[in-house]
Protein backbone atom coordinates (compact mmCIF):
# COMPACT_ATOMS: atom_id res chain seq x y z
CA UNK A 1 0.00 0.00 0.00
CA UNK A 2 1.50 3.18 -1.17
CA UNK A 3 0.50 6.66 0.62
CA UNK A 4 0.51 9.59 -1.62
CA UNK A 5 0.79 13.33 0.32
CA UNK A 6 0.21 16.29 -2.16
CA UNK A 7 0.48 20.01 -0.68
CA UNK A 8 -0.81 22.41 -2.63
CA UNK A 9 -0.06 26.90 -2.38
CA UNK A 10 3.36 26.45 0.08
CA UNK A 11 4.67 28.44 -2.69
CA UNK A 12 2.40 31.27 -3.27
CA UNK A 13 2.69 30.95 0.97
CA UNK A 14 6.50 31.27 0.80
CA UNK A 15 6.38 33.84 -2.45
CA UNK A 16 4.35 36.00 -0.13
CA UNK A 17 6.50 35.99 3.00
CA UNK A 18 9.10 35.93 0.93
CA UNK A 19 7.94 39.84 0.40
CA UNK A 20 7.08 41.22 3.98
CA UNK A 21 10.31 42.39 4.33
CA UNK A 22 9.79 44.83 1.48
CA UNK A 23 6.60 46.24 3.61
CA UNK A 24 8.63 47.04 6.27
CA UNK A 25 10.56 49.74 5.24
CA UNK A 26 12.07 53.00 5.44
CA UNK A 27 9.16 54.63 4.33
CA UNK A 28 6.03 52.82 5.41
CA UNK A 29 7.62 52.60 9.36
CA UNK A 30 8.11 56.66 9.25
CA UNK A 31 4.62 56.96 8.17
CA UNK A 32 3.84 54.52 10.87
CA UNK A 33 6.04 56.43 13.41
CA UNK A 34 4.75 59.61 12.40
CA UNK A 35 1.47 58.64 13.18
CA UNK A 36 1.95 56.49 16.33
CA UNK A 37 4.08 60.09 17.57
CA UNK A 38 0.53 61.76 17.52
CA UNK A 39 -0.70 60.87 21.03
CA UNK A 40 2.93 62.28 22.15
CA UNK A 41 2.99 65.27 20.24
CA UNK A 42 -0.50 66.88 21.46
CA UNK A 43 0.07 65.74 25.36
CA UNK A 44 3.43 67.44 25.07
CA UNK A 45 1.60 71.22 23.69
CA UNK A 46 -0.67 70.41 26.77
CA UNK A 47 2.28 70.06 29.07
CA UNK A 48 4.65 72.66 27.75
CA UNK A 49 4.98 75.52 29.82
CA UNK A 50 3.31 79.17 28.12
CA UNK A 51 4.91 81.77 26.91
CA UNK A 52 4.11 85.43 25.51
CA UNK A 53 4.64 84.04 22.00
CA UNK A 54 3.54 80.47 22.08
CA UNK A 55 6.89 79.41 19.94
CA UNK A 56 7.06 76.53 22.18
CA UNK A 57 4.11 75.71 21.60
CA UNK A 58 3.59 76.06 18.37
CA UNK A 59 7.10 73.76 17.34
CA UNK A 60 6.33 70.47 18.92
CA UNK A 61 5.66 68.37 15.99
CA UNK A 62 7.18 64.95 14.56
CA UNK A 63 10.27 65.74 11.73
CA UNK A 64 11.15 62.67 9.68
CA UNK A 65 14.85 61.85 9.41
CA UNK A 66 16.23 60.83 5.76
CA UNK A 67 16.94 57.28 5.04
CA UNK A 68 20.82 58.08 4.93
CA UNK A 69 21.25 60.38 8.30
CA UNK A 70 19.18 57.72 10.08
CA UNK A 71 20.52 55.01 12.06
CA UNK A 72 17.07 52.75 12.28
CA UNK A 73 14.40 52.27 9.75
CA UNK A 74 11.88 54.76 10.00
CA UNK A 75 13.48 57.37 12.38
CA UNK A 76 10.82 60.02 13.76
CA UNK A 77 11.86 62.98 15.82
CA UNK A 78 9.15 64.31 17.98
CA UNK A 79 9.03 67.24 19.90
CA UNK A 80 10.25 70.87 19.55
CA UNK A 81 11.18 71.11 16.36
CA UNK A 82 14.27 73.46 15.29
CA UNK A 83 14.56 76.32 12.84
CA UNK A 84 11.75 78.47 11.96
CA UNK A 85 9.37 76.99 14.27
CA UNK A 86 11.37 78.57 16.89
CA UNK A 87 11.24 76.04 19.73
CA UNK A 88 15.03 76.24 20.43
CA UNK A 89 14.67 76.85 23.73
CA UNK A 90 13.17 73.61 24.92
CA UNK A 91 16.25 72.18 25.56
CA UNK A 92 16.53 74.92 28.64
CA UNK A 93 12.84 74.58 29.83
CA UNK A 94 13.23 69.95 30.10
CA UNK A 95 16.54 70.20 31.60
CA UNK A 96 16.79 73.60 33.46
CA UNK A 97 20.18 75.43 33.45
CA UNK A 98 22.93 75.51 36.01
CA UNK A 99 24.27 79.40 37.35
CA UNK A 100 24.71 81.50 34.58
CA UNK A 101 27.62 84.27 34.68
CA UNK A 102 27.77 86.97 31.77
CA UNK A 103 31.24 87.72 30.93
CA UNK A 104 31.67 90.87 33.38
CA UNK A 105 30.33 88.59 36.04
CA UNK A 106 26.59 89.23 36.37
CA UNK A 107 24.54 86.59 37.47
CA UNK A 108 21.81 85.56 35.68
CA UNK A 109 20.21 83.11 37.86
CA UNK A 110 19.35 79.56 37.62
CA UNK A 111 16.94 78.53 34.96
CA UNK A 112 14.77 75.88 36.96
CA UNK A 113 13.97 72.36 35.14
CA UNK A 114 9.96 72.34 33.71
CA UNK A 115 10.18 68.71 32.00
CA UNK A 116 7.22 68.28 29.58
CA UNK A 117 8.25 65.93 27.13
CA UNK A 118 9.74 63.17 29.92
CA UNK A 119 6.20 63.31 31.34
CA UNK A 120 4.41 63.44 27.98
CA UNK A 121 6.18 60.48 26.82
CA UNK A 122 5.58 58.31 30.04
CA UNK A 123 2.21 59.33 29.76
CA UNK A 124 1.65 58.07 26.06
CA UNK A 125 4.08 55.48 25.35
CA UNK A 126 1.86 52.77 25.95
CA UNK A 127 -0.50 53.94 23.40
CA UNK A 128 1.89 54.56 20.90
CA UNK A 129 3.23 51.36 21.32
CA UNK A 130 0.34 50.08 20.90
CA UNK A 131 -0.54 52.36 17.80
CA UNK A 132 2.85 51.03 16.27
CA UNK A 133 2.33 46.99 16.45
CA UNK A 134 -1.75 48.02 15.49
CA UNK A 135 -0.61 49.52 11.97
CA UNK A 136 2.74 47.64 11.13
CA UNK A 137 0.17 44.58 11.32
CA UNK A 138 -2.35 46.10 9.39
CA UNK A 139 0.24 46.88 6.72
CA UNK A 140 1.04 42.99 6.83
CA UNK A 141 -2.75 42.10 6.36
CA UNK A 142 -2.95 44.26 3.83
CA UNK A 143 -0.26 42.79 1.73
CA UNK A 144 -1.22 39.21 2.32
CA UNK A 145 -4.53 40.11 1.37
CA UNK A 146 -3.66 41.62 -2.11
CA UNK A 147 -1.10 38.67 -2.69
CA UNK A 148 -2.57 35.99 -1.44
Amino acid sequence: MSVTISVSGVEKIDKILKGLPNQVNHLNMSKIHTLAAQPLVERAKLLAPLGETMNLTKSIGTVKEPFGRSDSLGVVRAGARRGSFRGNHAHLLEYGTAVRRTKSGANRGVGPKKPFMEKAWLSTRKQVENIIAFQVSKYIVNFIKQNA
